[in-house]
C-alpha cells in the first residue's frame, strides 16, 4: 500500500471519529436541523403556491399523530425516542408538469401529498451510554496509532539502508546513460553489418547493469513494505474494530423508524448491483398491513453502515422491516411497490387536470420501514400500537 494513501486514509478515519460531540444522542445520529428547520419554515415553503397550506397542515397532522403514537410505545417500554428529519418535495411529483402549471394547481386538484418522517428509538440507554464511552477511549487509541504512524514513517525516511539502495539504483542509471552513449556509434555499425557478436556483447553489457539496478530498486522496494507493513495493518485493525464496535454498540442501542406518508414508491432499503430491491426473506404478521416483510442483512457491517444516507435512513443496517398500509399495485421489475393512486398519473391532465374526491390531505398510503438488529426491530414491531397507525388511513386533519 502506498505511503501517501495509507497517511490519507488514517486522516480521514481519524478525522471521522475526532470531533466534539454534536448532540445529546450522539454517537447515534444526530437530528438534521437543517431539514426540520426547513419543513417548518412553511412562510418559504408557500411562496409562489409550490407548497400550499392545506398540505402543510397535513404534514403537521401526520408529524403529531407519529410523536404520539412512538411516544406511547416509548413510555410503554421506558424507551426514549427523537425525531431526525422531516422532507417533503414541494414541487410538481411528476416531470411532464411544469413548475408554472404546478404553482396554478388549486387545492382541490392537487394529488396526494408524499411526505417523510424518520425516528430513532433508543431501545436501551446503558449500551448508548458505553457506546459514548467506548468513542471516547477509541479517539485516544487512534490518536496514538496517529502518532505511531507519523513515527515509522519518519524512520522510513531516515533509515541508511534505503538511502544506500536509492544511491546505489541513481548510480547504476547512470551507469547505463554512459554505456548507451558509449557504445552507441559502435552498436549501430554492428547493427547495420549484422555482426551478431558485436550486437550480443552491446546486449549482455547494458542487461548486467540494467541487473544491478533492478537488484537495488527490488531492494528499496522490499525494505519499504517491510517498514510499513506493521502501521498499515494497524489502521486495519484499527477501521475493523471501529466497524465492528458500531454495529454492536448501534445494534444494541438504537431502532430507526422511517414514515412513508402518501409514497409515490416503497423499496426493501437494500439493493443489488442492478439496482434490484432485496427481496424480504420473512413474512411479518401486522394488523391491518396489506404487506410486511423483515430482509436480514447478509453483509457484514463497515464503517459507515449505521450512518445516515440522503434518505434520512441507514446504509446498511442488520435488518429492515417493510410495513405497508393502504392500496398497493404489483410489485415492480425493480422489486418495488407504488401505490395504487398514481397507476392512472399518465400525463398532466390526469394528474392536475380535475378536482378529486379524496384530496391531498388524505392519508391513502404509509409504509413503514424499522431498521436495525433483527431483535430490536421485533421488539419495536410488537409494542407499536398498530389500531392507531390503522386509523390514521383515510383521516383528514
Amino acid at each position: 500500500m502506498p505511503l501517501k494513501f495509507i497517511s490519507f486514509l488514517l486522516f480521514i478515519t481519524f478525522k471521522s471519529i475526532a470531533q466534539d460531540l454534536p448532540c445529546n444522542y450522539f454517537p447515534a445520529p444526530c437530528p438534521n436541523e437543517t431539514d426540520l428547520s426547513q419543513a417548518n419554515n412553511w412562510a418559504d415553503r408557500m411562496k409562489d403556491n409550490v407548497a400550499i397550506e392545506q398540505e402543510l397542515k397535513f404534514e403537521k397532522k401526520m408529524s403529531q399523530d407519529a410523536n404520539r403514537i412512538l411516544q406511547s410505545m416509548a413510555n410503554q417500554n421506558k424507551w426514549q425516542f427523537y425525531e431526525i428529519s422531516e422532507s417533503a418535495y414541494d414541487g410538481a411529483p411528476f416531470i411532464f408538469i411544469s413548475y408554472d402549471d404546478w404553482e396554478k394547481t388549486p387545492y382541490e386538484k392537487r394529488p396526494p401529498r408524499s411526505y417523510n418522517i424518520t425516528y430513532m428509538i433508543v431501545v436501551n440507554n446503558d449500551s448508548l451510554i458505553a457506546w459514548r464511552n467506548w468513542f471516547a477511549d477509541f479517539k485516544n487509541k487512534m490518536q496514538n496509532g496517529v502518532d505511531e504512524y507519523s513515527n515509522q514513517m519518519k524512520s522510513v525516511d531516515q533509515n541508511p539502508s534505503l538511502e544506500t539502495y536509492s544511491d546505489s539504483a541513481n548510480y547504476y542509471a547512470q551507469q547505463m546513460t554512459n554505456y548507451i552513449e558509449g557504445h552507441q556509434q559502435q552498436y549501430m555499425q554492428d547493427l547495420k553489418m549484422n555482426n551478431k557478436t558485436g550486437i550480443q556483447n552491446y546486449e549482455s553489457g547494458l542487461k548486467k547493469i540494467q541487473e544491478k539496478q533492478n537488484l537495488y530498486i527490488k531492494k528499496s522496494k522490499d525494505l519499504q513494505e517491510k517498514l510499513i507493513t506493521d502501521p498499515a495493518q494497524s489502521i486495519k485493525n484499527l477501521q475493523s474494530e471501529q466497524a465492528n464496535q458500531i454495529a454492536t454498540f448501534a445494534g444494541s442501542s438504537i431502532v430507526l423508524v422511517h414514515f412513508l406518508i402518501n409514497p409515490y414508491i416503497v423499496k426493501s432499503g437494500l439493493e443489488d448491483g442492478d439496482q434490484h430491491s432485496l427481496i424480504p426473506q420473512y413474512s411479518l404478521k401486522v394488523p391491518g398491513a396489506s404487506y410486511a416483510g423483515l430482509l436480514i442483512n447478509k453483509k457484514l457491517p463497515g464503517l459507515n453502515s449505521y450512518k445516515l444516507n440522503s434518505e434520512e435512513v441507514f446504509n446498511s443496517p442488520a435488518s429492515i422491516a417493510t410495513i405497508m398500509f393502504g392500496n398497493f399495485q404489483a410489485k415492480d421489475g425493480y422489486n418495488n411497490y407504488r401505490p395504487s393512486f398514481e397507476k392512472s398519473f399518465i400525463n398532466k391532465a390526469a394528474v392536475i387536470g380535475s378536482t378529486r374526491q379524496l384530496k391531498c390531505d388524505v392519508l391513502q398510503n404509509l409504509a413503514l420501514q424499522i431498521e436495525g438488529r433483527p431483535d430490536k426491530v421485533s421488539a419495536v414491531i410488537h409494542t407499536i400500537n398498530w389500531n392507531d397507525i390503522n386509523a390514521m388511513i383515510g383521516i383528514k386533519p
